[in-house]
């Protein structure tokens, strides 16, 4: 069975964690998507093919849009999991308005440049803008805010920060370049990173009626507005491309900009991977 596959398999197992019980023992699932209601993108990234033929953990990294409308069932859901880290990459105004229901370490990814360029979104007039201005988006990310990035490898290279969560506010674009930045750090293929950051398409968030409706106000016409809503590869792929080319591989740009040091890579892909 395929990566999506097994995400879409999932809906058959709705309102069931494996493992999830009242003992001590962090639940280890093995759903791509687990069956929150008030987290609807809320994705284990284990399973993937990982460095010398082993795979990435099940159970040990989440990647989530926010998480202030999780229900009762869904707090227990979620204790049950034993998360021992929450990393909130959402900006001072978001966790004000938004905050947590548990607590969280803030790393915000976004500056005031970066919020500028996504507000290019707005003026796109096809899908194919929207994409530029989307991977233009994700590359300030990434040029800006590396030391962020890399803050928070090193803390999900900690055994005490997991299982761990990483979250914003969709679960597509800021968590999207972490996810895409800790499987590529973890040897995971290309195409399956890339296969993770789309799956946020097939997900229906919680605002992307309004969100789509407020889109379609500014004038974004609706095939440039799906681009900012779903999530074609093109724009990520891109992105990594670019580190490929300028640093010569994501893993040099973790070591370089980002400061991650060599050890920290090591502990992550013992942490986070297992023999197949």
């Amino acid at each position: 069975m395929s990566s999506a596959e097994h995400a879409g398999d999932q809906s058959r197992h709705r309102g069931a964690v494996s493992g999830c019980s009242n003992t001590t023992a962090p639940a280890v699932t093995r759903l791509r998507k687990l069956p929150f209601e008030g987290a609807k993108n809320f994705r284990d990234l284990g399973g993937y093919p990982a460095f010398d033929g082993r795979t990435t953990r099940w159970g040990r990294v989440y990647r989530s849009g926010a998480l202030h409308r999780m229900t009762k069932q869904d707090l227990d859901i979620f204790k049950d999991l034993g998360v021992k880290a929450v990393f909130d990459l959402r900006g001072d105004s978001e966790r004000n308005l938004e905050p947590d229901p548990v607590p969280s370490v803030h790393l915000p990814v976004l500056d005031e440049l970066a919020a500028t360029e996504a507000a290019g979104l707005l003026f796109a007039r096809s899908p194919q803008e929207a994409e530029e201005a989307m991977s233009r988006t994700y590359r300030g990310m990434l040029e800006r805010r590396a030391s962020v990035f890399g803050t928070l490898l090193s803390n999900l290279s900690r055994p005490e920060n997991l299982p761990a969560v990483v979250h914003c506010a969709g679960g597509k674009d800021r968590t999207g370049i972490a996810a895409a930045l800790l499987l590529s750090a973890l040897g995971v293929p290309r195409e399956h990173v890339l296969e993770d950051y789309a799956l946020t398409g097939q997900v229906p968030l919680q605002e992307a009626g309004s969100l789509h409706a407020a889109l379609a106000a500014a004038g974004l016409p609706e095939q440039a507005a799906d681009v900012v809503l779903k999530a074609p590869p093109g724009p990520l792929a891109r992105c990594l491309e670019e580190l490929d080319s300028r640093y010569g591989s994501v893993e040099a740009y973790l070591l370089g900009p980002a400061g991650v040091p060599k050890a920290t890579l090591g502990s992550l892909r013992e942490l986070l991977t297992e023999t197949a």
